[in-house]
């Protein structure tokens, strides 16, 4: 816990796992198009949490 009192993982999740194992394998413009891709998923999924978090 830090002192904010918030409890932090300190483990990446299968998914963050396979991320990074593809990305490790791209370089130049595909790695970029990857790293893109992940962003933006990432992205819709915590817009798509937000109204849930908001009540």
């Amino acid at each position: 816990m830090n002192d904010k009192g918030v409890s932090l993982p300190n483990t990446l999740t299968p998914e963050m796992k396979a991320e990074i194992e593809t990305m490790t394998a791209l370089s130049g413009a595909e790695l970029d198009r990857e790293f893109t891709n992940i962003m933006v998923a990432q992205h819709q999924k915590e817009v798509e949490m937000f109204p849930d978090q908001a009540e």
